[in-house]
């Protein structure tokens, strides 16, 4: 936010998480958090959270 950077799109967070990734590898793997965002299981999830929040 300081930066001014959209983190609502996901090229923003991948970037992000790259340069995390370079500072501290220790704390974050940047492709595995990909897989999670974009992965089956976090749809899943968001459209669960969706139907949820129309009740």
């Amino acid at each position: 936010m300081v930066e001014g950077r959209n983190i609502a799109k996901e090229e923003v967070l991948a970037d992000i998480a790259h340069e995390l990734a370079e500072a501290r590898p220790d704390l974050l793997d940047p492709k595995r958090l990909e897989l999670d965002v974009t992965g089956a299981e976090a749809r899943a999830a968001l459209e669960e959270d969706v139907r949820e929040a129309r009740f």
